[in-house]
């Protein structure tokens, strides 16, 4: 018996396209009816031309009609499946940059100075850094990890007295419509959730949320989770925006935020992200930083060495985003909204 020959087509995310663009076809005839006061299409067929020819609208709804029999019933993706055509199919705009404020150099004075008596101050996150630069391999993401860490340690001893910070790895998200139709899924996992609460609640919050790490359980406290994916330090991050940006919609779908702050990063390198969602409740607009970078190449000898400025610099940026995770960007933030 011989083999079945495979059928060619579009992947599914060109046929979602296709059928997308066909739907606001059809709205857009609709709307265009309405404006001209019709309430029908008129047409007038040339002499000779059969009666029964289709029109146009109907065409549209056959067309329609079959890319919805022909597509899968359900997609489930995972957020490392995700690419700039799925942000753009399920309405996640991205906008201008967000850049780094002019003359913050007293605000990075400032950050070195928190918890400087801490067991992780700034001092001692820069030195930990320089070992990593000298010691540790640096291809892969198990190695980008152990250069992420610090900066959350970091941002622990930098908490005001009144929160109290968490980190839970390798979070779970439960798969979350993001299409109109209701058939389109994404979740999987994101690296670290780092997660504020106040400091009267921390105990409970502990035993009752870190215990399991299931994000159902969080919604009854008075709590900021703020959101960062790492990536293997020879990767380039811009290919990875689109998983960063699925991670922290999929994590506001959940927890019903209007708004939220996550990074991109190995550890090296930075991207921080926002979110904002749509008003109609559906998509969002998201804001991506140019990359920070921790070190810098000595002009003398060409070294590669760790910036003390930098590093407080991007610890004072994360404290900052994880305390303030569900805000929009106000006037005391580090950023700004490019115009």
């Amino acid at each position: 018996m011989g083999k079945r020959k495979k059928r060619s087509g579009l992947p599914g995310i060109q046929l979602a396209q296709l059928l997308e663009m066909m739907e606001k076809t059809k709205e857009d005839i609709l709307l265009a009816r309405i404006m001209n006061g019709q309430s029908e299409v008129e047409e007038e067929l040339e002499p000779g031309l059969v009666e029964s020819q289709p029109k146009f609208e109907e065409l549209i709804d056959r067309s329609i009609a079959f890319l919805k029999t022909h597509m899968s019933t359900n997609v489930n993706l995972t957020f490392s499946e995700l690419t700039e055509d799925h942000l753009t199919l399920f309405r996640l705009k991205g906008e201008k940059i967000l850049k780094l404020k002019p003359n913050l150099g007293a605000q990075v004075d400032a950050a070195k100075q928190v918890g400087s008596v801490a067991a992780w101050s700034a001092d001692h996150l820069v030195r930990h850094l320089g070992l990593l630069l000298e010691r540790v391999a640096s291809p892969m993401e198990a190695s980008a990890r152990v250069w992420i860490d610090p900066f959350f340690f970091r941002a622990c001893a930098m908490m005001p007295p009144d929160k109290k910070m968490a980190l839970s790895l390798e979070q779970v998200v439960p798969h979350t419509v993001v299409s109109l139709d209701g058939k389109t899924t994404f979740g999987g996992y994101i690296d670290y959730a780092a997660h504020t609460v106040n400091a009267q609640d921390f105990d409970d919050f502990r035993d009752n949320f870190l215990a399991f790490a299931s994000l159902s359980g969080i919604k009854m406290y008075d709590h900021a989770i703020f959101i960062s994916e790492a990536k293997a330090k020879a990767a380039t991050l811009q290919n990875s925006v689109p998983q960063a940006v699925g991670e922290i919609y999929a994590i506001m779908k959940t927890l019903g935020k209007p708004t939220m702050r996550g990074v991109l990063t190995n550890g090296e390198k930075w991207i921080f992200i926002l979110l904002k969602v749509a008003a109609e409740g559906h998509g969002a607009s998201y804001w991506i930083s140019k990359e920070l970078t921790v070190t810098y190449i000595d002009i003398n000898d060409q070294a590669t060495s760790i910036s003390a400025n930098a590093v407080a610099l991007i610890s004072g940026i994360l404290t900052h985003w994880i305390l303030y995770s569900h805000e929009a960007i106000t006037d005391d933030d580090w950023f700004e909204k490019e115009q």
